[in-house]
C-alpha cells in the first residue's frame, strides 16, 4: 500500500480522525 493509498483509505473511513491527513 501506497501513502497516497493509506491518507485516502483514512479519508474515507475516519475523516474526522484526522483532518491532517487529508490535507497533507
Amino acid at each position: 500500500m501506497t501513502l497516497k493509498s493509506f491518507k485516502v483509505v483514512r479519508a474515507k473511513r475516519l475523516p474526522q480522525f484526522n483532518p491532517v491527513l487529508v490535507k497533507v
